[in-house]
């Protein structure tokens, strides 16, 4: 019990504060246009005290059947939503 409440003691003596930013979350939306074609939205939200968010967002595509791939690099549109103070909507 001893070794325990040692360990215990020693941990928390050693902790040192550790802070995270990251993305709040996002979205992806698809919508057929016609034939083989589909529309694709990428909303994305960020906390403005968090990271800084990437003006490209790269989106790979993957064909089930075939196996086949390919990449799609989209920029954000300008017009950034302030959804509430402190957290911002981009969409791709």
């Amino acid at each position: 019990m001893k070794n325990v409440l040692l360990l215990v003691f020693l941990c928390l003596s050693f902790s040192m504060r550790s802070n995270a930013s990251h993305m709040m979350g996002g979205q992806i939306t698809v919508s057929h246009v016609y034939g083989m074609n589909y529309k694709v939205i990428y909303t994305a939200y960020r906390d403005v005290s968090g990271v800084s968010i990437s003006p490209i967002a790269t989106l790979t595509f993957v064909n089930a059947a075939t196996s086949t791939t390919f990449t799609v690099d989209i920029q954000y549109d300008p017009n950034v939503i302030v959804l509430v103070p402190g957290v911002e909507e981009y969409r791709y």
